[in-house]
């Protein structure tokens, strides 16, 4: 998916720990004095979820991607307000365990190794009619890839409209956004599979990574060196104490075939 943007941008990027970046992207008239009120009207935006930096090579690279890959995943909004203050405000929510779908791909996908942010302020100044259009498209655009939980501009509302979410069509966004709320705890399932995260753990490279990573969880030398011990008939005691095991219980269920299956 790649909406139309409103002329030249600013990119910058940040380094966060354990490989992730976080790109943000803003029309250069943000920062130039005089040039009017960015702020007038309403304002575009795309946050980008992606699992692809170990597929990029350098920081020049990552700068001139434009274009969308498989493993890019969307949230698509609009907001009459600073774009700022609407993440903010998503941030918030994801903090309080939100079952959004767009806020808990970004939580869950921010304790992953080489995961990369894209947050991408499009357009500004559009009336309400022009944002709602373009978020409908960019919606509809993302497919599959999309993290929103209905679809974009006026079809959403007729959705919820439609789901009996709200009594009417023509509400605000901050109607849209405590009426999507709402969704997400009356359907909680459709928030569920992440996509995003579903789609990664089918990859035996990315799952055995964030074995690794994980301080609580066996690394695949001790899985491993558990299943060779058991057919040795060593004790679980003695097993767990031998592989440095966090207690027995993670011994059994490797020795069982609970856990760790896809490790050989």
């Amino acid at each position: 998916m790649k909406p139309l943007s409103a002329s030249a941008n600013f990119h910058m990027i940040l380094v966060l720990e354990n490989g992730i970046t976080w790109k943000t992207i803003i029309p250069l008239q943000f920062l130039l004095k005089g040039w009017g009120d960015a702020n007038r009207g309403h304002q575009c935006y795309v946050h980008t979820i992606s699992n692809n930096m170990s597929q990029m090579n350098s920081f020049a690279n990552m700068q001139a991607r434009e274009t969308s890959a498989s493993d890019d995943y969307f949230y698509v909004g609009i907001t009459g307000r600073n774009w700022l203050q609407r993440f903010r405000e998503h941030m918030g929510e994801m903090g309080r365990e939100s079952r959004k779908r767009f806020h808990r791909a970004w939580r869950e996908s921010m304790g992953l190794p080489d995961v990369h942010f894209i947050s991408h302020l499009v357009n500004i100044n559009l009336t309400f009619q022009e944002a709602m259009s373009w978020e409908e498209f960019c919606v509809d655009s993302a497919g599959s890839n999309r993290l929103n939980m209905i679809p974009g501009g006026f079809k959403g509302l007729k959705y919820l409209h439609e789901h009996r979410i709200t009594d009417r069509i023509d509400i605000s966004l901050g109607e849209r956004d405590r009426a999507i709320a709402m969704y997400a705890r009356q359907n909680p399932r459709k928030g569920i599979p992440n996509p995003f995260i579903a789609e990664l753990w089918k990859d035996d490279e990315f799952y055995l990574k964030i074995i690794e990573a994980r301080p609580k969880t066996l690394s695949p030398d001790q899985v491993r060196k558990i299943r060779v011990l058991a057919r040795k008939d060593w004790s679980v005691v003695k097993i767990a104490e031998e592989v440095g095991a966090l207690n027995e219980r993670q011994v059994k269920n490797v020795i069982a075939g609970r856990t760790y299956g896809r490790i050989k």
